[in-house]
């Protein structure tokens, strides 16, 4: 389990605390310090080996970390607020973001955090919640499901 919390008008970087649940005494396994401003969002990889975490939207940064060292892997800044993130399943590290008028994939490549703009079906969205899943069939025949107000 992950916890990331914020920090307001202090000189106290925000930190996310990685806790061993599967044992009784829930013990602390790493903190990861990055966000100055807070954090907003945290969600792990498939398989457990990264962690994607989102600064709030004084921050707009997004860092993907390896959780057995606790280094950064990739970083990159965000044009806006991002109100949710979805992790994709398969080989690679991908997922996705929301916010007002944004959707984006990500993924890490070559130690670099990429990131492409999906164009959306209309302006002025305020994208609040999407989610991925490989099993949407027809009539929908989509992976992505977004929600949002216009």
């Amino acid at each position: 389990m992950a916890i990331g919390h914020g920090v307001q008008n202090t000189d106290i970087n925000a930190e996310i605390i990685i806790f061993d649940i599967l044992q009784s005494d829930f013990n602390e396994k790493i903190r990861l310090s990055f966000h100055d401003k807070g954090v907003s969002h945290v969600a792990f990889s498939p398989d457990s080996k990264f962690l994607i975490s989102i600064g709030t939207y004084e921050e707009q940064s997004v860092v993907v970390w390896d959780i057995s060292s606790g280094t950064v892997v990739g970083q990159c800044g965000n044009n806006g607020a991002i109100n949710d993130i979805t992790v994709f399943s398969g080989q690679e590290l991908m997922f996705a973001t929301c916010g007002s008028n944004s959707l984006r994939l990500w993924k890490v490549e070559e130690g670099e955090l990429l990131f492409f703009d999906i164009p959306l079906p209309e302006e002025n969205l305020i994208l609040t919640a999407l989610e991925y899943t490989p099993y949407l069939n027809a009539p929908y025949n989509a992976n992505l499901v977004l929600v949002g107000d216009t």
